[in-house]
């Protein structure tokens, strides 16, 4: 289902593309991924401007950096990565402490394991459609 609906990049196709279930759950992606954050592993998945491994929302979202501005930057987290302590650039470090980030908000596992996305309300990190919609739900009712 990912590959039919995202792009190579990881952000939402803009064509229309034929699905029962789709139009209800592209609605919900930006609430499901305000409420996730990649759990740092072994470095090799995060992406270090579309993902959100700083807390709730990636540096693409926070600068409103759109997909042309970013097309060809396809630095995953590992080359942060030295002797498994995170090594800024003082242009990268600038630019995140401008944008409000803190990089000790940074999630991070033994280097051995895969990064993961963890679902940020319920203390396992489990994501389940259940709490997902009770997240959404208790939003909404607090309009």
């Amino acid at each position: 289902m990912h590959s039919k609906f995202f792009n190579k990049q990881g952000d939402i196709i803009h064509y229309h593309r034929s699905s029962s279930i789709w139009t209800g759950i592209k609605d919900v992606i930006p609430d499901i991924n305000c409420r996730s954050q990649w759990c740092i592993g072994n470095c090799r998945r995060v992406d270090l401007w579309r993902h959100n491994w700083l807390g709730s929302i990636s540096i693409k979202e926070t600068l409103n950096l759109r997909v042309h501005d970013i097309a060809n930057l396809n630095a995953k987290f590992e080359c942060l990565i030295e002797d498994s302590d995170i090594v800024l650039l003082a242009q990268l470090a600038d630019l995140i402490e401008a944008a409000g980030f803190n990089v000790n908000n940074v999630v991070k596992r033994d280097d051995l394991e895969e990064d993961t996305l963890i679902w940020c309300p319920i203390p396992s990190g489990t994501f389940s459609v259940k709490s997902a919609f009770q997240e959404i739900r208790s939003k909404c009712n607090e309009k």
